[in-house]
């Protein structure tokens, strides 16, 4: 399992999602050095403070819908996207986190294992059947958004069988708080049939979501991986960066020598770090308002 989070990790470059800095292996144990992020789960946030109102809650579903677009443009299925594994940081920005059930998929390709929260399983999981990634994705993001403006789960049950015939069921039954546009988009998002779910597309572009972006958040390759060439290609924060890990002892042929072994490097995860460290947000900055940068911010 923790191979296949670290393949997923290594290979996404967003704001909204848990940066890998560092895999530190020993004879029996395997450590994940990742960024850390102080506001905790979502799940701690609804649980506790109740349900959000829909504009701060569209703003931080725009996030997880951004960041759950970007994996899926790199063929990285999630499989338990839930409140436990969105992490809450300052201003209201979000990380999506937890890739230990993520798989990567070639083209098509169909999948069979049950993966997740069953309460945030779309109904052909519970078929003895294969089934496409990107609508079980779908469909838990749908659960999520219920939760997040209602403060409960749309399929209620008091066992997992009960759970089960609930959502192959698939009655949702709305509070009339929600506004209609919510209303369609859920209802949208969470259809039986995976062939008439919503797309990413299709939820970006809902009423609902009118004001927000899902197209920001990309990182440069260089937050990730130092830059092989001369100062003039790099950036000035990476320039910076490696002026700093020059003071700690570090110099530019080694760092680079380390390049290919990524994560598993001390090196390259001191560097990573220090980009970290660099890129913070300024205070001044709201996530609402995406900034022209070469980089993405990370917190």
């Amino acid at each position: 399992m923790l191979a296949k989070e670290i393949s997923s990790m290594e290979s996404v470059h967003h704001k909204n999602i848990i940066r890998l800095f560092e895999v530190v292996e020993t004879y029996t144990k395997l450590h994940l050095v990742m960024e850390f992020v102080n506001g905790g789960e979502l799940y701690h946030r609804l649980t506790t403070d109740g349900k959000m109102k829909e504009p701060e809650a569209k703003l931080a579903f725009a996030q997880i819908l951004s960041a759950v677009k970007h994996i899926h443009e790199r063929n990285i299925i999630h499989r338990d996207i839930k409140a436990e594994n969105v992490f809450c940081g300052p201003r209201g920005i979000v990380k999506l986190g937890d890739f230990g059930f993520s798989t990567k998929v070639s083209g098509g390709e169909e999948l069979k294992t049950f993966c997740g929260s069953p309460p945030y399983a779309a109904p052909e999981l519970f078929k003895d059947d294969s089934y496409s990634g990107p609508p079980v994705d779908i469909w838990a993001l749908g659960v999520l958004l219920f939760f997040m403006l209602t403060g409960q789960m749309p399929f209620p049950a008091d066992s997992i069988a009960g759970l089960k015939r609930s959502i192959l069921l698939g009655v949702i039954t709305a509070p009339a708080h929600l506004s209609l546009p919510a209303r369609t988009l859920i209802r949208a998002i969470l259809r039986q049939n995976p062939s008439e779910r919503y797309t990413i597309d299709q939820i970006s572009s809902a009423e609902w979501m009118n004001g927000t972006s899902i197209n920001g958040g990309l990182c440069e390759s260089w937050t990730l991986t130092p830059t092989i060439g001369t100062e003039k290609e790099m950036s000035k924060e990476e320039k910076a960066a490696r002026e700093r890990l020059e003071s700690l002892g570090i110099k530019a042929e080694q760092l680079e020598a380390e390049i290919g072994k990524g994560a598993r490097s001390p090196l390259v995860a001191t560097y990573r770090i220090v980009i970290h460290r660099l890129l913070a947000i300024p205070n001044n900055v709201q996530p609402t308002k995406p900034q022209k940068s070469r980089a993405c911010a990370l917190l």
